[in-house]
């Protein structure tokens, strides 16, 4: 019998085997390709930056509305990076507004569209760009940032102002 893998796994914190956070670092060395988005009522940080770096591509509180939850799984599946409003808020203390000076006028475009949640291909038919001009500027924005994937980016994004 043929196993189906799954797109996107919803993940909790707390597990009476194993932790969400464990159980997702595990997920993303076998299958790599398979989006994890964190759906918990933890919001500190350190639960955060621990689920993020092992991979999680996204990071809910259950006190999301089902239809916002649905909304941010379909931006996860289409390749963006998703973050609860109340988990950004506590991400990230760096001077951004040095940082973004930093940056070309085509490079704040691109870090905008990261920010709300489009994907490469998305950003390249918003931009009129080729999907290896995104895939390049983008990792050279994370490089001047300072940043390690497009999830930082996002949290970035919406914590500069």
């Amino acid at each position: 019998m043929k196993k189906k893998l799954p797109d996107a796994v919803l993940m909790d914190i707390r597990m009476p085997v194993m932790d969400g956070i464990e159980c997702t670092k595990r997920i993303k060395e076998e299958w790599p390709h398979v989006y994890v988005m964190m759906l918990t009522t933890f919001k500190d940080e350190k639960n955060i930056r621990r689920a993020l770096q092992v991979g999680a591509s996204g990071y809910l509180l259950k006190s999301s509305d089902a239809e916002n939850m649905a909304a941010q799984l379909r931006a996860l599946h289409s390749g963006g990076s998703v973050l609860d409003t109340n988990v950004v808020n506590q991400l990230l203390n760096l001077d951004r507004q040095a940082h973004l000076r930093e940056l070309t006028d085509r490079e704040k475009q691109i870090v905008c569209c990261v920010g709300d949640g489009l994907s490469n291909k998305e950003i390249a038919d918003k931009l009129f760009l080729s999907t290896g001009t995104v895939r390049n500027t983008l990792s050279v924005i994370l490089e001047k940032l300072e940043l390690r994937d497009r999830t930082q980016l996002a949290i970035y994004y919406w914590k500069r102002e």
